[in-house]
């Protein structure tokens, strides 16, 4: 898992992380400067001399901020799937746990040549199109394209028309 799939990027990152908090650090005093130097005028009543000075620091803070986020990425995305990939693992568990007598259920069904009717849960032929106990159809024949579908469906999965 900690394997560098490209060295090129490890000596990319290494400078990434040199850089970027030299460029955030000159950002950021650049604009330290400019607020001290507005204050100060403000309290004197002149005009400021560095007005032009956060043009400058705005771009250093953001450009500094972006690259130390790639020197630092590897660790951040590891951080974030440590701490993201044992929740989805309990999820799925969860979905497949609700879910898994029903698809044992489906399976064997399968495997058996069956199919169980989706109104009084009957097991039926695979090729029977009315249940052998309650008579309803287990499949629903489309009017236009006269194609099977689930008895259950609102519209054609071949033509899309309405059943």
């Amino acid at each position: 898992m900690n394997r560098i799939l490209d060295p090129k990027n490890e000596t990319a990152r290494k400078k990434f992380k040199i850089i970027g908090p030299i460029i955030l650090g000159i950002g950021i005093i650049s604009f330290i400067i400019f607020i001290i130097s507005f204050f100060i005028a403000f309290s004197s009543m002149e005009f400021p001399k560095l007005i032009w000075l956060p043009f400058i620091a705005i771009p250093l803070i953001a450009i500094g901020l972006f690259m130390t986020k790639l020197g630092y990425m590897k660790q951040m995305s590891s951080y974030v799937a440590s701490q993201t990939a044992p929740i989805a693992k309990d999820t799925i568990n969860y979905l497949v746990d609700g879910t898994s007598d029903t698809i044992a259920n489906a399976i064997n069904n399968v495997k058996n040549n069956q199919i169980t009717c989706p109104n009084c849960k009957t097991l039926n032929d695979v090729d029977a199109s009315y249940c052998d106990n309650c008579g309803k159809p287990l499949n629903n024949v489309c009017p236009k394209c006269h194609s099977l579908n689930d008895p259950d469906a609102s519209y054609c999965k071949k033509c899309g028309s309405k059943l």
